[in-house]
């Protein structure tokens, strides 16, 4: 049995790109979306995805918000990805195998 794996996404505003950047997660086994209170569908969006948990939490800073959602991992293994980037499906599958 593989070791499961978080991804991370912190976003403020983020609805432009939420969803394309989820469906690139989907091989992570949970999703742990930090939002800064977004005022667009960017919240309602995450929500969609069964693996995606979404919390709100004021922004302090990429690094805060990224340190304090380590903090809240409770997998063995973490990914933090930004809101505008993808992962490849090459890079998908190299990581779930390892």
């Amino acid at each position: 049995m593989k070791p499961a794996l978080t991804a991370v996404v912190t976003t403020l505003n983020e609805e432009a790109n939420i969803r394309e950047c989820l469906e690139s997660l989907a091989f992570a086994d949970r999703i742990l979306l930090v939002d800064s209170f977004s005022k667009d569908r960017t919240v309602e969006i995450a929500r969609s995805f069964p693996t995606a948990t979404v919390v709100q939490r004021e922004y302090f800073g990429s690094a805060a918000q990224k340190n304090w959602a380590m903090d809240q991992i409770e997998t063995p293994w973490l990914l933090i990805v930004d809101a505008d980037e993808r992962v490849p499906e090459p890079l998908a599958r190299e990581i779930r195998a390892l």
